[in-house]
């Protein structure tokens, strides 16, 4: 569920959604950095402060607006049997 981005945990990568300037709504991975060198703000997580590709999200179009937790990676079965249908196994 959707919550406002002022209730973010911001010692945790999260997913965030903010409006983009074409007022659009874009999400993706996004962490809280406070250096001391630049301002706290939201910034997209394989992104940091020094990367010469990036900025801050706002800076690059959006103000993170909602956040959710990230989503729990799949399961994994380490020891896939055939399907029943007779297909392979990848």
């Amino acid at each position: 569920m959707w919550q406002p981005i002022e209730t973010a945990p911001k010692d945790a990568i999260i997913v965030a959604a903010w409006l983009a300037h074409s007022k659009t709504w874009n999400v993706g991975e996004a962490h809280w950095v406070e250096d001391g060198d630049h301002d706290e703000s939201w910034w997209w997580a394989n992104i940091s402060p020094g990367d010469y590709t990036g900025d801050d999200i706002v800076n690059m179009g959006g103000m993170p607006m909602y956040w959710q937790p990230m989503p729990a990676a799949p399961a994994y079965d380490l020891n896939p049997t055939a399907p029943a249908h007779g297909g392979k196994v990848f």
